[in-house]
């Protein structure tokens, strides 16, 4: 239970981030989609070096998830996370939902940038029940050399099952 109560308080939660955060409120990841080449092959279209902008949470540490090589966040008071956020347009909000929503839910939290300025993102947290958090700290220059390459299959798979874009 302390581990709850030291839990930093979302602004919003969700299932998945809103189809109105598209163009508006940033993405905050943390993990495999901080690198660009990973990203642009979940989104099928390039994404440019200005689209991802340094940013660092607090209250949370990163951790690998157990028996994964993608890291899960836990609350930590004392806690610093270094990620990017991206502001993704609506079709990448489609896709990055139908990404994290197996095993994440959607929370907005304030992030911090490198000029100080704090603003709201969303950021997608571990479900407890789906997937267990590892006892060892996520280190991504570790993953990009170790998991990178095979990562891009994985994306795949999980992409398959994308329902088609409803073009309403």
């Amino acid at each position: 239970m302390a581990r709850e109560a030291s839990r930093p308080r979302p602004l919003a939660v969700a299932e998945e981030v809103p189809s109105q955060a598209a163009g508006a409120t940033p993405i905050f990841f943390f993990g495999t989609l901080m690198d660009r080449d990973v990203l642009a092959h979940l989104l099928a279209r390039p994404v440019a070096a200005g689209e991802l902008r340094p940013a660092v949470l607090h209250g949370f540490r990163r951790v690998a998830a157990r028996n994964a090589s993608y890291p899960v966040l836990l609350p930590d008071p004392e806690g610093r996370v270094e990620g990017v956020l991206f502001l993704a347009g609506a079709e990448d909000v489609r896709r990055i939902n139908h990404y994290e929503c197996d095993e994440y839910r959607a929370e907005l939290h304030p992030v911090r940038t490198p000029t100080g300025e704090e603003l709201p993102a969303w950021l997608f947290l571990g479900r407890e029940t789906v997937m267990e958090a590892g006892d060892r700290p996520w280190d991504f220059e570790a993953w990009v050399r170790r998991h990178k390459a095979a990562f891009f299959a994985r994306i795949d798979e999980w992409m398959e099952d994308l329902p088609p874009a409803d073009r309403s």
